[in-house]
């Protein structure tokens, strides 16, 4: 307040406050007035006490509900933070996908995408890409037929011993959608 003026912001719910004790007090005087004060008089106090409590905030709801389970009330204020937190989240859950997807070298996913297709081609089982697909087996990308040192040295397509798995095509999946987006 400055020069005896109040804030154009705090003017109803000041208002609002005011009326609402107002009322309370009344119901007040009337229970002790009334030898046997009804049951409706006891609860209109109940409820006029908790706007009381309610009625600073009332300009910051957006909805009040009474119900079987009690009285749920949304405020403003609540509401922006929660759904500011959970665009955090969202952002957060982003960031952490794309460096998981990011965790395999380019030639590794290369090499899993062409098992993928199910038309890998010619290959040479040299020890790297033993390696490779030992390393794709363990961390469940791929399955293969029999065992990697039985594979043969030289094949005309790898396909036929190597499948991707559910989980590997998900992570293709997962990969390409971050290499598609600018």
């Amino acid at each position: 307040m400055s020069n005896g003026k109040i804030n154009a912001a705090l003017f109803w719910p000041i208002v609002v406050f005011a009326a609402t004790a107002l009322v309370l007090v009344a119901l007040f005087v009337k229970l002790f007035l009334v030898a046997d004060a009804p049951v409706a008089l006891v609860i209109a106090i109940a409820a006029v006490a908790g706007l009381l409590i309610l009625s600073p905030r009332v300009f910051d709801l957006i909805e009040l509900t009474l119900s079987k389970e009690g009285l749920s009330a949304k405020i403003r204020e609540v509401e922006e933070k929660v759904q500011e937190a959970q665009q955090e989240i969202k952002q957060t859950e982003r960031k952490i996908d794309e460096l998981f997807a990011e965790t395999m070298s380019p030639a590794m996913f290369a090499n899993l995408k062409k098992m993928a297709s199910g038309h890998f081609g010619k290959f040479t089982t040299a020890e790297g890409l033993r390696r490779e697909l030992r390393h794709l087996r363990d961390i469940g990308y791929v399955q293969v037929r029999g065992h990697i040192g039985d594979l043969p040295r030289e094949g005309a397509d790898l396909s036929q011993y190597v499948t991707v798995t559910p989980v590997g095509k998900e992570f293709i999946a997962l990969r390409e959608s971050f290499e598609e987006q600018p």
